[in-house]
């Protein structure tokens, strides 16, 4: 789920309602059109109660390229485990959002145990700590897919990606998630289109 998520920039309930007929492999896409309601969520051997998207922003979720491969499978694994459902509740159990994040705070603090005995024990592979919560995983798609493609990042408009995370307006991406790249400093300072009257006599 956390590269699921860092991938398609949706919100927490939304992942918890992605289901395979939702995803367009083709255009690689994420259709979103509800998410899970935090309570009751996901009874207990039953449907998942589910609700309109936050502020009812029914859109197309752009997912980065190079997690095609991995959604490939886990589309295919929840077609063929889960019935469609890319993250149902493990084992059955009762699912909600809270349970989710217990999950999730879990599995990074097993994450911990084994970087720290890995690192004790001096072994030659190291595993990655995981610190985040499970928002900055939206933070890292919006940042990512505006840094500019000079700086390692997608190059996407801030139209495109403020319609993929559902915001109310462009002004809140390019607030929040829009950062000046140190690289994009000197290719300012250095511009060198000569516009005309620019340069010349004020009118």
């Amino acid at each position: 789920m956390p590269l699921f998520r860092a991938a398609t920039g949706v919100r927490h309930c939304e992942a918890l309602a992605v289901h395979t007929s939702r995803v367009n492999l083709d255009r690689l896409t994420i259709g979103v059109d509800r998410q899970l309601l935090r309570l009751p969520g996901w009874p207990k051997g039953g449907a998942p109660k589910l609700a309109l998207p936050k502020h009812h922003r029914i859109r197309e979720a752009f997912v980065w390229p190079m997690f095609e491969t991995r959604l490939r499978e886990l589309v295919e694994w929840a077609d063929a485990n889960t019935n469609g459902w890319l993250f149902a509740p493990p084992r059955n159990d009762q699912w909600w959002t809270e349970n989710c994040d217990d999950l999730w705070e879990g599995a990074v603090g097993l994450m911990t145990v084994e970087h720290e005995e890995a690192v004790a024990n001096k072994l030659r592979t190291i595993p990655p700590l995981w610190t985040w919560p499970p928002h900055y995983t939206r933070h890292t798609y919006g940042s990512y897919s505006l840094a500019p493609r000079s700086s390692g990042g997608l190059g996407w408009s801030i139209r495109m990606v403020s319609q993929s995370m559902g915001h109310a307006n462009e002004r809140t991406t390019e607030e929040i998630y829009r950062h000046a790249i140190g690289e994009e400093r000197p290719t300012v300072r250095n511009a060198t289109i000569d516009w005309p009257d620019l340069n010349g006599k004020l009118r």
